[in-house]
């Protein structure tokens, strides 16, 4: 039955067959809890959710802790002092009428999680509460070193950086690639299911605290107080160094868009091939919090560039001195099109020639399952805002570069004086 709601508390539950329900006897409540919160930090969002794939937010998953610390067992414990599958599974079922209006399928989800959290941690896949630490672990020199340990795939924009790291990450996983994209990003998101792989963006305002380990506020404080919070390279380079039979990967995105040197910290170091954790001069480092962390040797780090941005050579003497480059380059035997693939051919020559540099080109992907009739689309949406950007908006320039890749096309070039170049087709 359920017991009367008192004030403002949500709900207060008793199973039906009136049995006792024990606190759990392997961890406290609140151990249990914060083992809870670390664990769904760590999840990705699932599918169909609009940031599908990335990490739970700080935000999101205090509000998952604090609906299930509502949800009482007895007069003094919350759902957190059971790890009995059968008791947790009633509370999915029987959410009060309370919730209907504003949390009626949000509260039931995080009741679902932390069922998931249980059954995880339970069958040993990943028992997080026995993490060692490198000092603990004895790992072999690796002999595979079919792939850089650190790489960074760079290339002029549009040439499929990005869109080529699932397969790669595939690859150094040991997982087969399926023949069609749509199994290829099925199997890629199988791995960022199990933490296998993780994918994150830097940006300007992208830290040390995220990607290594900072301070947070505890929101489960009576009182004012901070606790430290593993950034997204930490918790899976923990992962990896207590799994010896599996390859991860972590893919970062733009990663010449943060300051590299302030975000990595230690990293610098650590990641070295020779100081590996498992290479014979393998090297660790004590953070400020007395963690004591290393880099294991089967953590793969996939770094993607904006050569346009910036060229590899304005990059950190010191991390480019750790890190393997693979250039992407424009293909023009990716367009199908031939009128496209004669367009894309000529003004690359022509930026070639112009600019002297293979960083400033245009990629493929614009022009990639489109026709000739898309031609003024493309152009006007992507091309002549990349041409501006690479003369230094010098509409000579811009101008000179159209017309050399459009000439006797039927397209011509618009200008209006007030703004920009644009082009359309010619008039009949």
């Amino acid at each position: 039955y359920r017991k009367e709601l008192h004030g403002p508390r949500w709900y207060y539950y008793e199973l039906d067959s009136g049995d006792e329900v024990e606190p759990s006897d392997e961890l406290s409540e609140e151990e249990n809890r914060e083992l809870f919160r670390k664990w769904l930090s760590e999840r990705p969002l699932p599918d169909g959710d609009s940031n599908a794939g990335q990490a739970y937010s700080e935000k999101t998953v205090t509000m998952y802790v604090n609906w299930l610390k509502r949800i009482k067992i007895d007069s003094e414990h919350s759902i957190f002092a059971t790890r009995d599958i059968s008791t947790v599974e009633y509370y999915i079922d029987h959410v009060p009428d309370v919730f209907a209006e504003t949390n009626g399928k949000q509260v039931p989800a995080a009741v679902r999680k932390y069922k998931e959290f249980i059954l995880e941690t339970q069958s040993g896949e990943r028992r997080m509460e026995t993490m060692k630490t490198c000092l603990e672990i004895e790992r072999q020199p690796r002999t595979d070193r079919t792939y850089p340990l650190n790489v960074i795939i760079y290339g002029a924009p549009g040439t499929g950086k990005t869109y080529g790291t699932a397969e790669y990450a595939l690859k150094i996983t040991g997982t087969a690639i399926p023949d069609n994209r749509k199994e290829v990003m099925k199997a890629y998101n199988d791995l960022i299911r199990k933490g296998q792989v993780v994918f994150t963006t830097f940006h300007q305002s992208y830290g040390y605290e995220e990607f290594i380990q900072g301070l947070r506020p505890d929101t489960t404080s009576d009182k004012m107080a901070f606790k430290t919070v593993d950034g997204v390279f930490k918790r899976i380079a923990d992962r990896a160094l207590n799994d010896d039979q599996n390859n991860y990967v972590i893919i970062i995105d733009e990663i010449n868009r943060a300051n590299i040197s302030k975000v990595f910290g230690e990293l610098i170091t650590l990641v070295e091939d020779a100081k590996r954790w498992g290479e014979v001069n393998e090297t660790c480092a004590t953070l400020q919090s007395g963690d004591v962390f290393a880099v294991p040797n089967n953590l793969y780090i996939v770094g993607t560039m904006n050569s346009a941005d910036k060229s590899i050579s304005l990059i950190d003497a010191a991390l480019r001195r750790r890190f393997s480059f693979i250039e992407q380059r424009p293909d023009a035997d990716l367009i199908t099109d031939q009128t496209l693939k004669s367009v894309f051919t000529k003004l690359n020559l022509h930026l070639t020639d112009a600019l002297g540099s293979a960083d400033l080109l245009i990629g493929h992907s614009y022009f990639m399952s489109k026709t000739a009739d898309d031609l003024p689309a493309i152009f006007n949406g992507n091309i002549i805002p990349l041409l501006y950007e690479y003369f230094y908006d010098n509409k000579k320039s811009v101008l000179k570069a159209l017309g050399d890749a459009l000439e006797g096309l039927g397209i011509e070039v618009i200008d209006d004086k007030i703004g920009r170049l644009y082009v359309q087709k010619k008039a009949e």
